[in-house]
Formats: C-alpha cells, sequence, structure tokens
C-alpha cells in the first residue's frame, strides 16, 4: 500500500498526488511527506503536504517533534517553516478544534 501511494506522489494528475499525500499523512508516514515540500514546480503538493504537516503539528509536542526529527530537518527553509507552523498551532491559529487543556 505504502509503495502504491508513494509511486502516487509522482503521478501526472495533481488530485491523485493530493490524495497519496494525505493518505500516507494519515498512515502517519511522515518520512514521505517532508520532501514534497522541496518540489517547487509543484505547489499543489507542497501545499498538501504543509498541510498534512500542519494537522499533525496540531496534535502536540510529540507530534511536533516527530515533524521536526524528519530526515530534511538540515534545511534552513524546512526547519524554518516546521517552526512558523508550530508557533501557530502554539496559538490555536492552525485548527480551531485544538483541545484547550494547556
Amino acid at each position: 500500500l505504502v509503495a502504491n501511494l508513494v509511486e502516487a506522489l509522482d503521478d501526472d494528475e495533481k488530485d491523485v498526488r493530493r490524495l497519496a499525500i494525505a493518505a500516507l499523512g494519515a498512515l502517519g508516514d511522515l518520512s514521505m511527506i517532508v520532501p514534497v515540500l522541496s518540489k517547487g514546480q509543484d505547489p499543489s503538493s507542497r501545499h498538501a503536504a504543509a498541510a498534512v504537516l500542519r494537522e499533525h503539528l496540531s496534535h502536540g509536542p510529540e507530534s511536533a517533534k516527530r515533524v521536526q526529527d524528519q530526515p530534511g530537518r538540515d534545511d534552513r527553509d524546512l526547519r524554518h517553516d516546521v517552526a512558523a507552523a508550530h508557533d501557530r498551532v502554539e496559538v490555536g491559529e492552525l485548527s480551531p478544534n485544538l483541545d484547550q487543556r494547556r
């Protein structure tokens, strides 16, 4: 299943790529989602990957650490994007359904 989803990341149809990214996110396989952020010529996939990572970040500090520990973390832009998304989660901007137990 994962191999088919990874293959779909390079499909010609943007909706197929978007759905593959969402499915990988649902499976918790962030290792294949983080590299999609580097696809400069594919804004649809980048947006879908960012949405999956933001959703994952909204699940709390452990999830945020999992995102930050993904391969590709050496990329300064990725570190900045993840940190900015994490900060937005902390103030409740990314998910209106965040649990307010803080």
